[in-house]
């Protein structure tokens, strides 16, 4: 699911990558949500969340598991690009996700930038930006006040 891990840094973010990949991939939320922090930023172009309870994380993850079985989606190919500390207890990530359905691409790839931080449980997720241009029902999921496609606000 991850590219091999080369540093401390890049190592940490293969990990979450894993770890959130085969929890959405098999429905494991248990294994999915502690790799987030509550609260922790969702963000796209078009708009942005805070989910702030781990039942809004529930929400989104169940609402990306449809999304996944609408598509067909069969395996998530996420390679980390780049990681780097920026301070002792903060990482940031860049990694390309790719979703695919038996052999075929589902939608365009695209970067995800990630703010990892150190907490008393661990290495965590706080921040999210996808970088999604072609997929706006994917974007309404991690983002769900983004209006709809041709909406005006």
């Amino acid at each position: 699911m991850t590219a091999v891990a080369t540093t401390p840094a890049r190592a940490i973010a293969s990990d979450l990558l894993e770890r959130t990949g085969h929890g959405l991939l098999t429905g494991d939320f248990d294994r999915f949500h502690p790799c987030f922090t509550i609260p922790t930023l969702l963000e796209s172009y078009d708009g942005q969340v805070e989910v702030t309870s781990v039942e809004q994380c529930r929400a989104i993850f169940e609402d990306m598991r449809r999304y996944f079985k609408a598509k067909s989606v069969s395996d998530l190919v996420r390679q980390v690009v780049s990681a780097e500390y920026v301070a002792d207890d903060r990482i940031h990530s860049t990694h390309e996700a790719r979703m695919i359905a038996g052999s075929q691409l589902v939608q365009a790839p695209y970067p995800v930038l990630s703010t990892i931080d150190r907490t008393p449980d661990g290495w965590k997720i706080s921040r999210s930006l996808y970088a999604i241009a072609d997929a706006p029902d994917h974007v309404r999921i991690l983002t769900p006040n983004t209006p709809p496609e041709g909406a005006t606000q």
